[in-house]
């Protein structure tokens, strides 16, 4: 992850606001787009030392086996009665 410290300035500008901001160069050209993080919700969505090794576990048990959107909804429509 690559942290950017930017100005007091710049940084009320994205506090005051309530709706997405859009990052531009100098040029104009759109470098991004960013929401505030509300602390509780950012809080409540931090892991666990447990959930990350579920996690961790999960990705090291892949078998690879992956499906494509049509094979997914030709088993959906098998397990649906008509």
């Amino acid at each position: 992850m690559v942290q950017i410290t930017v100005s007091s300035e710049i940084a009320r500008a994205i506090a005051a606001s309530s709706l997405p901001v859009v990052l531009v160069d100098p040029q104009g050209r759109r470098l991004g787009q960013m929401t505030q993080i509300d602390s509780a919700m950012a809080e409540e969505a931090k892991l666990s030392d447990e959930e990350w090794a579920e996690i961790n576990r999960r990705m090291a048990a892949d078998d690879g086996t992956r499906y494509t959107t049509a094979e997914v909804l030709a088993y959906l429509r098998a397990l649906a009665p008509e």
